[in-house]
């Protein structure tokens, strides 16, 4: 079966030499790339350190490590429709996608919008086009959004928000929310930041609390939604460890990954929050993504990157009386150090899709009586993905001068 999936998937060498030379292709786009990693543009946006553009040796190596992956794995899933509307979003370091329920939402950070599909027949059409407004600020460049989907409301972060009067070096930020009716979606307000603290730079949002981080001091602000509004929770803060590379809700509780040697998951009782677990990784390890859902969290640890590549692997813990227990540990034994999961994780229910961005593969594994199991291989260089009930979309190809359509695929 193994080697069958290879004769099965001819596109492989071609998708691998497409994607591994593309950063060099990007080098007129370094400009937005420094400004991206000054700012930590966009959630979910990768969290691998600085590096030169590989050279052939570098990518003929990756191609032939990925070739060899594949023999060793389940199944390649092809996917079932090209998002070819999506095709005029130019590939950026912010571009994203996320989903719920059968909604998916993608930023366009080259024209400061954001492209809202939903899932109906079988097939994903565009639903609407939304583009943020805040008289008297200017949007800074690049365009980057951190992005949260529940429901009819969709949050968008800018963390790169200023007044004329104000500097792009010292922005205060803000978080748009869109709120649908039928199928028209509205901006319901703008919530602005403190001085020049860059409200935005991370979002989540569930039925009734909307959390937003600042890019300066890393501190988290709450609001609630009361009365058709969303009010600032004068005891909502939080000064965080660092930085989230990702937040995750569901319910009252809020996980978050900080790119530290630790994943935390704080509960609120509507007004403040408490911590109520504070997760230590292996000794040089650190959380760079987590996903959150009823009891279950799962946690992506990123180990040290030299002289050896990182090793990466995802944990799974299960609430217990309160905490959070560690549980399956989903690693690829057969390549202890290499980094096959990559720096994004997504899970809904039964599913969870980890990517490779070096190696252009995502890994899907499904849930079943309790346990993880490998069982789908999507041969892919994009690096954002979201999955939802069996959808699992993938974002617009980054760091390519062209822009190569979003796919879609169906878990079965």
């Amino acid at each position: 079966m193994h080697k069958s999936q290879t004769e099965t998937s001819p596109d492989f060498a071609q998708n691998a030499a497409h994607f591994q030379p593309a950063n060099r292709r990007f080098r007129p786009m370094l400009l937005g790339m420094t400004l991206c990693g000054l700012f930590a543009c966009g959630q979910g946006a990768d969290r691998a350190d600085p590096a030169s553009p590989p050279d052939e040796t570098d990518a003929q190596a990756t191609a032939q490590t990925s070739a060899a992956l594949l023999r060793s794995r389940p199944p390649i899933l092809p996917p079932t429709q090209k998002l070819s509307e999506l095709s005029t979003i130019t590939p950026s370091l912010c571009s994203s996608v996320v989903m719920d329920g059968n909604t998916a939402v993608f930023n366009d950070t080259y024209r400061f919008r954001a492209v809202i599909m939903t899932y109906s027949g079988g097939r994903w059409q565009t639903q609407a086009t939304v583009t943020p407004t805040l008289p008297g600020y200017t949007p800074g460049f690049p365009y980057c959004f951190s992005m949260a989907l529940h429901g009819d409301t969709l949050v968008l972060g800018h963390h790169i928000m200023y007044t004329p009067s104000g500097s792009y070096w010292a922005p205060q930020g803000s978080v748009f929310v869109f709120r649908r009716s039928g199928t028209t979606w509205t901006q319901q307000q703008a919530l602005i930041g403190f001085g020049a603290e860059g409200l935005g730079i991370r979002v989540a949002v569930s039925d009734d609390l909307l959390v937003a981080v600042t890019a300066s001091g890393d501190y988290l602000r709450t609001y609630r939604f009361s009365g058709g509004m969303w009010t600032l929770l004068p005891a909502g803060g939080v000064a965080l460890r660092a930085r989230p590379s990702e937040m995750a809700f569901s319910g009252k509780r809020l996980a978050i990954a900080d790119s530290n040697d630790t994943a935390r998951v704080y509960e609120t009782d509507g007004t403040r929050w408490a911590l109520v677990e504070d997760l230590a990784g292996p000794r040089g390890y650190w959380s760079v993504s987590t996903q959150l859902q009823a009891d279950q969290l799962a946690v992506m640890w990123k180990g040290p990157g030299r002289p050896t590549p990182p090793h990466t692997f995802v944990q799974m813990y299960q609430a217990v009386v309160g905490r959070f227990v560690a549980g399956q540990r989903i690693e690829h034994p057969e390549y202890p150090d290499q980094d096959h999961l990559g720096y994004r994780l997504t899970m809904d229910r039964d599913w969870l899709v980890t990517h490779d961005s070096e190696k252009g593969l995502s890994f899907v594994y499904r849930q079943s009586a309790g346990s993880w199991t490998d069982s789908w291989t999507i041969v892919s260089g994009r690096a954002h993905m979201a999955v939802r009930g069996s959808q699992v979309l993938l974002g617009p190809l980054r760091y390519t001068s062209t822009a190569v359509p979003s796919e879609a695929f169906t878990l079965r």
